[in-house]
């Protein structure tokens, strides 16, 4: 859960920096990037798709273990 807080975090920071980038800079010299903003949202996208399935995996890894812990000591 630490890594999906990480990755909020550090996702919104960039996206406040973008938004300075893109207030300081000439209005007409963006316009020509827009695919690339697409891809960086749908990197970030990704990125953060992946570490949520990371955290269930480890989630549902973590309850089992304690199961079989559980069923180990009751014999």
């Amino acid at each position: 859960m630490r890594i999906v807080s990480f990755l909020v975090v550090a996702l919104c920071l960039s996206a406040i920096v973008a938004q300075a980038q893109v207030e300081a800079a000439p209005p007409r010299t963006l316009r020509a990037y827009w695919h690339v903003f697409a891809a960086f949202t749908f990197a970030w996208l990704m990125i953060l798709g992946y570490a949520i399935s990371l955290a269930r995996r480890f989630r549902r890894l973590e309850e089992k273990l304690d199961s079989h812990r559980g069923t180990e000591a009751q014999r």
